[in-house]
């Protein structure tokens, strides 16, 4: 579930809301490729339904996930832990 808001940049004011619902499957599409089939409903603010999309694409692998534990000299599983621990999200 995906809440959006629109506002008016110049008077800060709320303009429109909606609810977005996505169900998304992936499958293998060979040995660097991925295809998404996503449905999505939207609704307004009430619950009422205004749109659904149905949603097909593929993905290239570019390259491997590289992991970084530091950058600039911080250690950024530490900086995580205390983001988390922060607001509230550790078990």
């Amino acid at each position: 579930m995906q809440l959006s808001m629109a506002s008016d940049p110049r008077t800060e004011t709320v303009v429109a809301t909606t609810v977005k619902e996505s169900i998304t499957k992936f499958e293998r599409a060979g040995k660097d490729r991925c295809t998404t089939f996503s449905s999505v409903k939207v609704f307004d603010v009430d619950g009422r339904p205004l749109e659904i999309y149905d949603v097909t694409s593929t993905r290239k692998k570019v390259e491997s996930f590289k992991e970084k534990e530091a950058d600039g000299g911080h250690n950024l599983r530490e900086l995580f832990q205390q983001y988390l621990a922060q607001h509230g999200l550790l078990n």
